[in-house]
């Protein structure tokens, strides 16, 4: 998944005057309360081909930049596990965007489903916005919830400031 999408942006950088384009990004379900999340929980497991060629051949086509992985998914935690509700398919437009039947990328699991494929950190934005940059998510904010995910559990959760984020993220 990683070469297609640097291919698409090669392409469009010599298409297009235009630089990157902000993402939309997927919702995670905490406490019973829906935030944008900066994660993409479900790459690593699109990046093994068999599951690729099974998400390819259900998803909705797009031809939206703000969505270059071609969906958006809905998360949640629930006894600090990860699970994956519902994915949607298509155009940046919520209104337009096509349901992905789960089973078809995860037969005989049952629904929700346990990411145990991830682990890496979520990264939730909170407060208000600093500063608005116009690529991936590079967005400034007061405050980020920070949740390290192993095998689909929680091991570890904070809550950084602005400063904090960019001192350890983005150096």
């Amino acid at each position: 998944m990683k070469k297609i999408l640097i291919a698409m942006l090669a392409c469009l950088s010599l298409a297009s005057p235009a630089g990157a384009t902000a993402q939309i990004g997927e919702t995670i379900i905490i406490d019973g309360k829906p935030e944008n999340m900066n994660a993409e929980p479900l790459n690593p497991y699109l990046n093994q081909p068999e599951n690729f060629e099974q998400f390819k051949q259900y998803a909705q086509p797009g031809g939206c930049t703000a969505l270059w992985r071609a969906y958006v998914g809905e998360w949640e935690i629930k006894e600090r596990k990860l699970y994956l509700n519902k994915l949607e398919t298509g155009s940046c437009s919520s209104e337009d965007r096509k349901k992905f039947p789960l089973d078809k990328l995860f037969p005989d699991q049952p629904q929700p489903i346990l990411a145990k494929w991830y682990s890496g950190l979520l990264v939730m934005p909170r407060g208000k916005l600093l500063q608005y940059v116009h690529m991936g998510y590079e967005s400034r904010f007061e405050k980020y919830l920070i949740i390290n995910i192993q095998a689909g559990v929680i091991v570890k959760q904070e809550t950084l400031t602005d400063k904090q984020f960019q001192k350890r993220f983005r150096g």
